[in-house]
């Protein structure tokens, strides 16, 4: 418990630590975030689906930006060889 603590403090404020040097510690690639805005229908559906999934309604939403990323920069890179 004391040392979750610890490691908590030291990678959550961002510091350099002798101690993580010496345990070899790598902290997670920490990711960015973004708040949206749904239409409460919207949000249901995506809880629901979320749940047939047993994913949360965040790492859902995350798949579904990605995927859509994906097939977007797919489009255009058959596009960019069309011409």
């Amino acid at each position: 418990m004391l040392i979750a603590l610890i490691v908590n403090i030291i990678f959550f404020e961002q510091q350099e630590s002798k101690i993580v040097s010496m345990l070899d510690i790598t902290p997670m690639a920490i990711r960015p975030r973004v708040t949206i805005t749904l239409d409460e229908e919207i949000y249901k559906e995506l809880i629901h689906i979320a749940e047939e999934q047993e994913r949360t309604p965040a790492n859902f939403a995350a798949y579904i930006v990605t995927k859509a990323i994906k097939e977007k920069n797919k489009e255009n890179q058959q596009q960019k060889e069309v011409l």
